[in-house]
């Protein structure tokens, strides 16, 4: 990288001394002039404002310390009198103290506080600064060219300017810098230049970048800039949701969902929906994922999967109101007397009633209507319970149900309702997590992070994490020891780029009950 050097209001008492002294001795032949003498009282002059608290003079010693020019090169010194300068307000100072930071010269290299400084010295009307850089920037060097793109895309220290910021990003992509070339590809999709935006994503993709490969993929898929070609879009979608790229992973999983373009495939579909669901970027996944459990197309179909699929994306009004013309469609009145039963027994506490919507659903065929029947009976505030009779329900009906088997095993776990068996508690446990419930996969990953009734296996356990928060199922106690998975980098845990901000997001999960908030709505 070039270095970048703004000395802008420098040397001039001894430049101005020495020319005048030139032109007076100039009529027969050059005069002898005492240069040491002239340079030492310039040296004086610029001490002695210094010592007055000058800005100007500061911002000049700190130059000359840069540069070794009248005092002997000292980086340090350089930084300790830009940083009085700038203290003082003066822009010039501010831009040197920037560079400082920029090239590490003196203090500890810091590109971010460099860019702070850089922007500050903009704003208090450094233009030539600003003219340095922009030159920079369409030299090729990215580092003006990121800065200029940021401060004019957010208008900071400068004015915004959309297209100039373009221009910037421009700069970056053309010296071939990997986030110069995303800023300015994503930049194109945003102005629906998508062929040049698909150029752009492809050289991001000949450098195996996950997000430069899901654009390629997502613009041949749908033909935007480029000749449509569904089949080799594809190609590009699998490599990046096999990056764990959430989005990649939801076009892809949708297309495996409605045979668009390959083979209609349920349980891909669902695999790579459920993996896409866990990502903010594609909530939009549940609704697929809801669809999919309730018609048991291509996948067992699972009442209680369904509903809590759904209910990820009740925050949202007109989601509500397509689940709630789901829910009103006639081949789904089975799942309506389910969803309805459900709010009876976890909102109103009405048993009686819940108790007669689950027979209904029982007698319709659906194993979810025994389950919720047992755990009436089970349940301790219910008048008409039978404990007894719930425990054989919930037997018979565990091989079939993940909630069923679940419950089980933390009934044998606690001592309730049954004699205390940890083996069992474990084996039912087991059972619920192979039929997919999110909560006994999260018990069950913790269980193998602790050795608690299994041998302990960090990677199985890191697996299972990941799986049950996948499924929106992951407990703060749980999301703390996926972080630790990744923290000490378990072979299971995906190679991802952004280690880090996932093991802050996981330090922020917190209880939620979706389906409860869900049933509320209704």
């Amino acid at each position: 990288m070039k270095k970048l050097f703004y000395i802008l209001l420098i040397v001039l008492p001894f430049t101005s001394i020495y020319c005048s002294a030139q032109k007076r001795n100039s009529s027969t032949r050059p005069a002898k002039v005492d240069s040491v003498a002239i340079v030492r009282d310039s040296v004086k002059t610029i001490q002695a404002r210094v010592e007055k608290g000058d800005d100007v003079a500061m911002n000049i010693l700190g130059s000359w310390y840069y540069s070794g020019q009248y005092v002997q090169k000292d980086y340090k010194e350089a930084v300790k009198w830009f940083s009085k300068s700038a203290d003082k307000g003066n822009k010039f100072a501010i831009g040197n103290f920037a560079m400082c930071f920029q090239m590490g010269n003196g203090i500890g290299k810091d590109s971010v506080m460099a860019v702070k400084l850089y922007k500050k010295a903009f704003s208090l009307g450094n233009t030539d600064l600003l003219k340095q850089h922009e030159k920079l920037a369409k030299n090729g060097n990215v580092f003006s060219a990121l800065m200029l793109a940021d401060a004019y895309t957010h208008g900071d220290g400068v004015k915004k300017d959309p297209v100039k910021a373009r221009e910037m990003m421009k700069y970056a992509s053309d010296a071939n810098s990997t986030d110069g070339q995303l800023k300015y590809a994503l930049a194109c999709m945003n102005g629906k230049d998508y062929a040049t935006a698909a150029k752009v994503f492809e050289k991001l993709a000949a450098k195996n970048h996950p997000t430069g490969i899901y654009y390629t993929g997502y613009l041949l898929f749908k033909g935007m800039g480029v000749t449509q070609n569904k089949s080799r879009g594809l190609q590009f979608l699998a490599k990046a949701a096999s990056m764990n790229n959430p989005n990649a992973q939801y076009y892809l999983g949708k297309a495996y969902y409605e045979g668009d373009g390959i083979g209609k495939d349920m349980g891909k579909a669902v695999e790579l929906l459920q993996k896409a669901a866990a990502s903010p970027l594609r909530h939009d996944a549940w609704w697929l994922l809801g669809n999919a459990y309730l018609e048991g197309n291509g996948v067992t179909a699972d009442y209680y999967r369904a509903v809590n699929s759904l209910a990820q994306l009740t925050k949202d009004k007109s989601n509500r109101e397509k689940i709630q013309n789901l829910l009103e469609e006639k081949k789904n009145d089975t799942f309506k007397t389910y969803v309805n039963a459900l709010k009876n027994y976890y909102v109103d506490k009405d048993y009686a009633k819940a108790m007669e919507g689950f027979k209904a659903v029982t007698k319709a065929g659906n194993v979810e209507g025994n389950t919720m029947q047992a755990l009436c009976l089970l349940n301790p505030d219910n008048k008409k319970g039978n404990a007894k009779k719930g425990v054989k329900m919930l037997i018979e009906t565990a091989p079939k149900s993940g909630l069923a088997a679940y419950s089980l095993g933390k009934m044998y776990e606690k001592g309730e309702q049954v004699e205390k068996d940890y083996k069992q508690a474990v084996s039912f446990i087991s059972k619920a997590a192979d039929l997919g419930n999110g909560d006994a996969i999260c018990n069950l990953g913790m269980r193998y992070y602790k050795g608690e009734g299994v041998t302990q296996d960090m990677v199985k356990a890191a697996s299972l994490l990941l799986q049950a928060e996948s499924m929106n199922a992951l407990t703060p106690d749980a999301a703390r020891m996926l972080a630790e998975c990744y923290r000490n980098k378990i072979s299971s845990i995906p190679d991802l780029r952004d280690a880090n901000e996932r093991i802050t997001a996981l330090g922020n999960v917190s209880e939620k009950n979706n389906l409860l908030d869900f049933l509320k709505t209704l």
